[in-house]
């Protein structure tokens, strides 16, 4: 059997139709798939934008973060410093206080008792008192009336007698923490003792 010849359907014209059909599915297929990447690409790039805010912002965050906290940490230094420092002004203000009314009884006992104070020297432990007395019952009076005004007693270290007939004397005292309440009130006015 012979084939029949068709005019308007010739191989090599087939040929050529698929070619370009192949040819513009492939354009076709390139162009839409060149569309779609552009378009994943214009996404990613609004995506790392998006990214790039979000990490300037958390990176600003962290800073103002960081500098509140060295703020804050600086902040409570200086309260513990000040609280340190209001502290030891208090102590001193009080060993201030302490030191006066000491000084004042210690004053006014010589006055009244007619001792003769010559030396007065403290550390942070003790007050030393050296003086000088006429007789050793004035000396031992003077130190019970002190010792009761200052609610603690007074040593006597040393006792030395002189030729003048007046005696040296050496007395010791803790370094109080803090003003007694006999002594913190107005000092007392002494009596004479017969």
């Amino acid at each position: 059997m012979r084939r029949a010849l068709n005019l308007l359907h010739y191989p090599s014209q087939a040929r050529k139709n698929k070619l370009l059909h192949r040819a513009w599915t492939t354009l076709a297929g390139l162009f839409a798939g060149a569309l779609l990447a552009l378009w994943w690409q214009q996404q990613q790039a609004l995506e790392m934008g998006r990214l790039q805010q979000d990490r300037a912002q958390l990176k600003q965050t962290l800073i103002t973060r960081t500098q509140w906290a060295k703020e804050t940490g600086l902040q409570q230094k200086q309260r513990q410093l000040q609280s340190v420092h209001f502290q030891q002004l208090a102590q001193m203000v009080q060993q201030q206080q302490t030191w006066d009314l000491l000084h004042l009884s210690l004053l006014q006992e010589a006055q009244f008792s007619g001792l003769k104070l010559a030396r007065l020297q403290g550390d942070a432990d003790k007050l030393e008192l050296h003086g000088r007395a006429k007789h050793v019952r004035q000396m031992n009076e003077a130190r019970q009336r002190l010792a009761d005004q200052w609610a603690q007693p007074v040593r006597l270290l040393g006792l030395t007698a002189d030729s003048e007939e007046a005696l040296d004397f050496v007395w010791q005292v803790a370094w109080p923490d803090s003003p007694s309440p006999v002594a913190a009130a107005s000092p007392p006015k002494l009596k004479a003792v017969p």
